[in-house]
């Protein structure tokens, strides 16, 4: 192991890792899952929120959001985009 590899870099692990962690989450609400798990969705998943869920809901999340946090103030863009 060297400075945490375990093997030689691969050059394009990061388009690699884009189509497979969409791949995945494709697969997930396929099968009727949610992406959200414990931890919420954040700035990995926020993407992925609106294929994930009804329009209903995410507007719902956004109203919930609004009331508790008018000013927007609490993890900005988290979720949402401002």
């Amino acid at each position: 192991m060297n400075d945490g590899l375990f093997g030689p870099e691969i050059s394009d692990w990061r388009q690699k890792f884009e189509l497979v962690r969409d791949a995945i989450y494709k697969d997930v609400t396929r099968r009727g899952g949610v992406i959200s798990g414990e931890h919420g969705i954040g700035l990995a998943k926020k993407g992925y929120l609106a294929a994930n869920l009804s329009r209903t809901h995410v507007s719902l999340f956004r109203s919930i959001k609004k009331a508790l946090d008018p000013d927007g103030i609490l993890n900005p863009g988290k979720i949402f985009d401002l």
